[in-house]
């Protein structure tokens, strides 16, 4: 499979956890990237009595490296499209929370999202780290240098969340340009730039 690839597995009900969790162990929780839920049969299907007749599939999606994969799931809205007022060298983007919300947002889900960026006025470091296999958790060796602040990805309500990168991606795309700390609705996020 190449890096970028994705392997998309479709199955029903009966069989729905055994195969994500077959897929989880050969790809990896990190390289999990959602399940559709899809009709395939508007009528349903009766197996039992009694149980609602099922009319859908679940389709499971991983990737070989979920940073090497590009994935354009739809074509956006004309509101959507509208979001994207900025523009560089390389097309048109928006600013977005690098801040992974919604599923699969947690530390637990997805260890290697989990560290901290140091930020000293628009400058983003990104720290030297390595994995603990006996603490199973990120390690910084580095300590902010005098005047940055460490930022963790932590929501407004105070629960650990993940970057969307993780280092080495947060590294790659911090020398790009894409990562920076932009103002907005009044307070300071660290963002990167989303693209049309």
């Amino acid at each position: 499979m190449a890096k970028n690839g994705l392997l998309i597995g479709a199955i029903d009900d009966t069989e729905y956890s055994n195969l994500k969790s077959l897929l989880s162990e050969i790809f990896g929780n990190e390289n999990y990237v959602g399940t559709i839920a899809s009709e395939v049969n508007p009528a349903g299907q009766n197996i039992r009595p009694n149980v609602p007749a099922r009319s859908h599939d679940y389709f499971h999606i991983y990737a070989k490296d979920i940073d090497a994969i590009d994935m354009i799931l739809r074509l956006l809205t004309k509101e959507e499209r509208d979001q994207y007022k900025e523009k560089d060298e390389k097309g048109n983007f928006y600013w977005d929370n690098l801040r992974r919300r919604g599923g699969n947002s947690r530390p637990t889900d997805r260890p290697k999202q989990w560290f901290p960026l140091f930020i000293k006025g628009k400058d983003v470091r990104v720290p030297e780290m390595t994995w603990d296999d006996v603490s199973q958790k990120w390690i910084v060796k580095e300590e902010p240098l005098n005047g940055e602040l460490e930022v963790w990805p932590v929501d407004p309500k105070g629960e650990n969340r993940i970057w969307r990168v993780n280092s080495v991606g947060a590294r790659r795309a911090i020398n790009d340009g894409e990562i920076s700390v932009i103002e907005k609705a009044g307070r300071q996020e660290v963002s990167k730039k989303s693209r049309s």
